[in-house]
This record gives C-alpha cells, sequence and structure tokens, in this order.
C-alpha cells in the first residue's frame, strides 16, 4: 500500500514538473524578448540560464542521494 502511495506521488510530481517546464518554455520567448530590449546582451542571458539550470540540477542531485539514503 504504502509502495503505491509512493508511486502515485512520484508520478503527480513527475506531471507537475511536465507542465512547468511547459509553461516555463512558453514564457522564455517573451521573457528573452524584454530583457534583450532592456540592454541585456545574449551571452548574459546564456549564463543566468546556465547558473540557474546547474542550480535546479545540484539540488535534484541532493534530493536524489536523500532519497537513496533513506
Amino acid at each position: 500500500m504504502i509502495g503505491e502511495r509512493r508511486k502515485a506521488t512520484y508520478r503527480l510530481i513527475g506531471y507537475l514538473m511536465i507542465v512547468a517546464a511547459t509553461v516555463l518554455f512558453g514564457f522564455n520567448g517573451t521573457l528573452s524578448r524584454l530583457l534583450f530590449d532592456e540592454g541585456v546582451s545574449p551571452i548574459t542571458l546564456v549564463e543566468m540560464r546556465m547558473l540557474i539550470g546547474g542550480a535546479c540540477l545540484q539540488y535534484e542531485k541532493q534530493d536524489i542521494q536523500n532519497a537513496s539514503a533513506n
């Protein structure tokens, strides 16, 4: 029973991550255009994206390691 509940929780988290990725991908073009219009260079925008992506991956790695330790 607990295994089924955990599966359902992970499935829900997966669906929420897909929805978040879709929304962020759709918002990406508009935000990029606004930042370019404000004078942000494309290189700076790429650097910001890489920093945010790296931080998210590092957080996820720690979460996976904590889950496997339990």
